[in-house]
């Protein structure tokens, strides 16, 4: 119980600023939502976006496409994958 207490006094003493911080970080943002192809070339050649596919193992595998890497190229791009990946093409290894 203390240590809820604790966590709780660290939290009043923060909140501050996070409602400063929070609507500076939110407000102005793009949706989230659908877009083209060509809209998608158009952020990534302007570098104010990245493309991180969360999609769990089984979903990615059921579903993927494999020329994500011709749109990283084609943009400048760089390819990225799990160290476990296997692929004959080059890309940058991440792990967990």
């Amino acid at each position: 119980m203390r240590l809820l207490r604790e966590v709780q006094a660290v939290a009043r003493l923060d909140l501050h600023e996070i409602e400063h911080f929070t609507p500076a970080h939110f407000d102005g943002r793009d949706p989230l939502g659908p877009m083209s192809i060509a809209e998608l070339v158009r952020r990534l050649q302007a570098g104010n976006m990245s493309v991180i596919d969360v999609r769990p193992e089984i979903e990615y595998a059921a579903g993927h496409v494999s020329t994500g890497w011709t749109l990283a190229e084609a943009t400048g791009a760089e390819y990225v994958l799990h160290e476990s990946a296997e692929s004959s093409f080059a890309f940058h290894a991440v792990r967990d």
